[in-house]
């Protein structure tokens, strides 16, 4: 019985150059990304909490209205740009950037592979794609979806093929660099221009 199902399957695609341990490099390096991005953005966030403004000493003045015009124009920008930097403002934004970096990065990490096509079968008796895609931590899933919920962008004789399943927010990825298309002709019968 189970011979007879995989021979009413048809293999459309076949990712055969990106291999697993790819994603799992781009998942460590994404969370040693979000760590250093998280303590960046703790650090700024305690300097926030504790560092009142400094003020000027009456040292600090003299020597100011001592030094040469040209000096005291370089010294007074230097020190109006530490002013700022150093106010609550600046401190919460960059706490705030280096929120938003480090949560990029581990977007990035779980939704790419999660949308990279390791391979898509066609399941004649069920009128379903089978796609398969990759985990963060470099291994396969694989996602069943009637043949009417999937759309591309691009054919099978394109470099780039982007899959749209209803439903999903993201497109999925495969391409002609990547793997190779065994039944192209097939693989654009099948899957539809936006329905």
């Amino acid at each position: 019985m189970a011979a007879q199902s995989t021979a009413k399957q048809v293999l459309l695609y076949q990712n055969t150059v990106t291999k697993p341990l790819f994603f799992l490099f781009i998942t460590v390096a994404s969370g040693i990304q979000y760590t250093f991005w998280s303590y960046l953005a703790l650090e700024a966030f305690k300097d926030y909490q504790q560092k009142p403004p400094e003020k000027h000493s009456d040292k600090q003045k003299e020597e100011a209205e001592s030094g040469s015009t040209q000096g005291t124009a370089k010294r007074a920008l230097f020190e109006s740009i530490k002013e700022k930097a150093s106010s609550g403002k600046w401190r919460l934004g960059v706490t705030l950037l280096a929120l938003t970096f480090g949560s990029l990065f581990a977007f990035t990490s779980v939704i790419y592979p999660r949308r990279t096509i390791n391979k898509v079968m066609y399941s004649h008796s069920k009128q379903a794609l089978e796609i398969t895609t990759y985990t963060p931590l470099g291994g396969l899933t694989s996602k069943e979806v009637p043949c009417l919920s999937v759309w591309r962008k691009g054919s099978a004789q394109s470099s780039h093929v982007s899959l749209k399943v209803k439903g999903d927010i993201f497109y999925y990825l495969l391409g002609e660099k990547n793997g190779k298309f065994h039944n192209p002709k097939m693989f654009d019968m099948i899957i539809g221009t936006r329905r």
